[in-house]
């Protein structure tokens, strides 16, 4: 799980980004509180409209008026809720760390990258209309950007907030010891799987020879579609909150040489092998792993303040229709 976004130069991708949105300066009137912070009337609305147009690419422009609708208007009023609190988990966390959207060097960066933006665009006029498109105003777009700067310093924040983080030794001992684990997986499905069924089908399959004493590396180069284990001998090296939380329980229960039962994640069916660690990999890639380490550092915390910040989370204003709002 990568929660530290960067935002795309294409702005309709931007607002797929929800937890990317700013807890700044109030630009509209107030229509609902989360974790103490007032909610703007144009963020709550650019996020409604794209929540709702996202579920009508799922199931059709027709979907309010047909056998779904009951379900996919439940979905819409959760995914607003969500989207909401993962823009104000951000705020709440950069509170903690001391960073606020008014910092100088926060707002700097915004007005420049906003440029960036505008000149990218082909201008002010080209820059009018993609925020029309997208449903923004032009300072929830500017909200946007000083969030996405607010998580990289949040991020910094992390990683350098205790000297030992960067204490070479001290890594090193935390790369070896039980805080990081190495695993393989054998993937089945994914995210242009068309059938689920026939998925699961196919990881009991490979379960059951598996079981049978089948050789995990000749399967997993048979069958695999996580396609970076084909040419990735060493396998993952994963510490909690560097990967999907079902993935992670299963790996963290195996004793090295164990395998896993079928894992269901977001990314299909896993099944998952635990190898001994090599210290010449970790000696080779102390980098690398140390950035997954303060990532899952980071992506803990924002976990942590996410449901504090769930737990304090009004619901959705009952005076706004969200299926007309526009």
């Amino acid at each position: 799980m990568n929660i530290k976004k960067t935002v795309s130069l294409f702005l309709s991708a931007v607002m797929l980004s929800f937890s990317l949105l700013s807890c700044g300066k109030k630009n509209s009137e107030s229509v609902m509180k989360i974790a103490g912070y007032d909610v703007p009337m144009d963020i709550y609305r650019c996020i409604v409209i794209t929540t709702r147009k996202n579920i009508e690419n799922e199931y059709g422009d027709d979907v309010w008026n047909s056998s779904s609708a009951e379900k996919a208007t439940s979905e819409l009023q959760e995914g607003i809720r969500n989207n909401l609190i993962e823009l104000y988990t951000v705020c709440a966390l950069g509170a903690d760390c001391g960073i606020t959207p008014d910092d100088g060097y926060i707002q700097s960066q915004m007005t420049i990258t906003k440029q960036d933006y505008i000149d990218e665009l082909g201008g002010k006029n080209e820059f009018k209309e993609e925020l029309k498109n997208t449903h923004m105003s032009e300072a929830a777009f500017e909200f946007i950007l000083t969030n996405s700067i607010m998580i990289d310093e949040i991020y910094d924040h992390v990683a350098h907030s205790d000297e030992k983080y960067e204490d070479v030794d001290y890594l090193r001992e935390v790369f070896a010891g039980d805080e990081f684990i190495r695993v393989k997986q054998i993937l089945i499905g994914g995210e242009y799987s068309a059938d689920e069924e026939k998925d699961l089908e196919k990881a009991q399959e490979i379960y059951s020879k598996l079981k049978n004493g089948a050789d995990f590396d000749k399967l997993s180069q048979d069958y695999n579609n996580d396609l970076l284990m084909f040419s990735n001998d060493d396998g993952y090296y994963i510490t909690r909150g560097s990967r999907d939380r079902a993935f992670e329980e299963a790996a963290f229960a195996l004793d090295v040489g164990e395998i896993s039962e079928i894992v269901k994640t977001d990314a299909g069916y896993s099944i998952i092998k635990r190898y001994e660690k090599s210290d010449e990999y970790i000696d080779t890639h102390l980098n690398e792993l140390a950035n997954e380490y303060y990532e899952a550092l980071y992506t803990s915390l924002y976990e942590e303040k996410r449901e504090e910040v769930t737990a304090s989370a009004d619901e959705l204003p009952k005076s706004i229709d969200i299926m007309t709002l526009d």
